[in-house]
């Protein structure tokens, strides 16, 4: 532990005595000390002074806008006693290096105070030193250097340079915290803290008080932190913990998060067993560590059926635990799933999938309009058509190939046209489709293509005119036939009949003329 030097007694110190320094709360820096700058003091933390504040020191930046201010440690809430915008006074020792001093009166104040220096630098962020004092004669604390506001934004004791837990705790741990003393302090006689499980900084339960094992040391305590002794399950905890002096006066409570992890986490795939080839499929992992917030890194690994590893690609996962796989080649598959958690603990898991070929589907179609495999096709010599093939199925790209007659063939064009074929006639015609993975389907047509539409009607007219004519012929030889012709004899007259009798006789040869004309003929 660190005692306060009481009084106005200076003890030069050419080390750098500052505990943080930290940039603006709109960003961080993280650049190294040299290339960004320092300022150091002269006294040690728990320098203690009455009435006047006196400190001075070097630095290698320029103070010329530097800042300063005193703030109060003593009550619950950290307060501001005392600012200035200047420091007293600001000596160049040379380009790169400065001395400054800083003279303030502070009659009847009693705190523990932390004073700060601030300073803009280059990239126009704010940086600040700070130094514990212990100003008056009361109102003195023990103080552990990283309670706030000395804590910076930067992790006390992460596990790696990601991993935004403090502490990695399996079975036990031990950990140092700088403590400064007042003078009118000897020891610390306990150390506390107020536990619970917060996997996002909120406690998920009540806080339960625990007792911490320590031993002290000239520069602070070594904290034991054993799971079994605090009555850790596996989890993320916050322990607020606090140290007391030998006069029971506490320190400011310090925060830690601790991660307890002694097992490494479960994975488990479920995915379909069987797929076919270039159908998209979804690979999900189902992830347990055990406890709430925890969190996994996943690894994938895709091992084809030759053997051949490969990582995913674009567009194949969808999230850590979520892939969206589809494979053109058929074969047995396996995916790796590898799970490593906080702690560095992992686990595998695989499981096999096998991709089905599917075999293409050879289709014929005309104008749109499918037609079936052993189906008679007729087609007009006249008019303008192609034999299509792009409705084939297939779930993936597919080679055509067209044979006419078993004696001629045309391969990788998906259609034909009737300058392919010598005209009207029928013809065999088979369409045959093949896939990537030597799979086969054929479809068989009989296609007739007819003559011209002109030459059946000439002929058909001229077969009316033959007709035709047969017709009046065999009309007018009909008619001929049953003609009526009239009787070239003439009557005979009977003298003895008067000239009354003659008109009369006139009248009935007419009649019996032709009654003798037709018996004559018989």
């Amino acid at each position: 532990m660190l005692p306060s030097t009481g009084g106005f007694h200076r003890v030069l110190l050419v080390s750098l005595l500052l505990v943080w320094s930290f940039s603006s709360a709109t960003a961080q820096h993280d650049a190294p000390l040299n290339d960004v700058g320092h300022v150091m003091f002269n006294d040690p933390h728990g320098v203690q002074m009455t009435d006047t504040l006196e400190l001075n020191g070097t630095s290698s930046v320029p103070l010329r806008n530097a800042s300063w201010s005193v703030v109060n440690l003593s009550g619950p809430t950290p307060t501001t006693l005392l600012s200035g915008p200047y420091l007293t006074s600001v000596q160049p020792v040379s380009d790169t290096d400065f001395h400054w001093e800083l003279q303030v009166d502070a009659p009847d104040v009693d705190c523990t105070c932390l004073v700060q220096i601030e300073v803009e630098d280059s990239n126009g962020l704010q940086r600040a030193w700070q130094l514990l004092v212990y100003l008056g004669t009361e109102g003195h604390r023990p103080v552990m250097l990283d309670e706030p506001p000395f804590q910076s934004g930067q992790s006390l004791e992460a596990t790696d340079g990601t991993d935004p837990h403090r502490l990695l705790l399996t079975s036990s741990a031990f950990v140092h915290r700088d403590v400064v003393l007042p003078s009118s302090s000897s020891a610390i006689i306990g150390v506390s803290a107020m536990l619970c499980e917060a996997p996002n900084g909120v406690c998920l339960d009540e806080p339960r008080e625990a007792q911490i094992p320590f031993s002290s040391t000239p520069s602070g305590v070594n904290l034991t932190l054993e799971a079994n002794a605090l009555g850790l399950d596996q989890g993320i905890w916050k322990l607020d913990i606090a140290a007391t002096d030998d006069l029971l006066r506490s320190t400011g409570q310090i925060t830690m998060t601790v991660l307890h992890d002694t097992q490494p986490p479960t994975v488990e795939l479920t995915l379909d067993s069987v797929v076919n080839e270039s159908e998209t499929f979804h690979v999900h992992a189902v992830v347990d560590d055990g406890y709430v917030g925890s969190h996994v890194n996943l690894t994938w690994t895709i091992v084809d059926n030759n053997g051949i590893r490969r990582g995913l690609t674009d567009g194949e996962q969808l999230a850590a635990d979520h892939l969206v796989l589809n494979m053109s080649v058929q074969g047995t598959y396996r995916v790796e799933v590898s799970a490593r958690d906080l702690a560095g603990q992992s686990t595998e898991n695989t499981s096999l999938f096998t991709v089905l070929n599917l075999r293409p589907t050879a289709k014929i179609s005309v104008d749109g309009l499918v037609v079936a495999d052993g189906s008679v096709l007729s087609l007009s010599e006249e008019e303008d058509w192609v034999i299509d093939a792009s409705n084939s199925q297939d779930n993936e790209a597919v080679e055509f190939l067209w044979v006419v007659n078993d004696d001629r063939s045309w391969r990788g064009s998906s259609m034909l046209s009737k300058t392919q074929f010598d005209g009207p006639g029928v013809y065999k015609v088979e369409l045959i489709v093949f896939d990537d993975d030597g799979s086969t389907h054929s479809s068989v047509i009989e296609l007739q293509i007819e003559a011209s539409e002109v030459s059946d009607t000439g002929s058909v007219a001229s077969g009316y005119v033959v007709v035709l004519v047969l017709v009046i012929f065999l009309g007018g030889a009909l008619m001929l036939r049953f003609r009526k012709t009239p009787s070239m004899e003439l009557p005979k007259w009977n003298d003895s009949a008067g000239p009354s009798r003659h008109k009369d006789s006139i009248r009935d040869v007419h009649s019996d003329a032709t009654i003798e004309e037709d018996e004559a003929r018989g």
